[in-house]
């Protein structure tokens, strides 16, 4: 068990990398939809109040 868990934290690295620049990529393409949404609703209600 214990060579399993060392060989797989040698080999871990680069694929950690490119599993968190994947989650980042998705991290900041859901707050750009968020904030689009946040943005859409914020004039909508402001041309329904005016």
């Amino acid at each position: 068990m214990r060579t399993d868990l060392t060989h797989l934290n040698v080999h871990l690295p680069h694929h950690a990398s490119r599993w968190w620049i994947g989650h980042v990529v998705v991290a900041v393409v859901v707050v750009a939809a968020l904030l689009y949404a946040a943005a859409v609703l914020l004039v909508l209600a402001g041309r329904m109040l005016l």
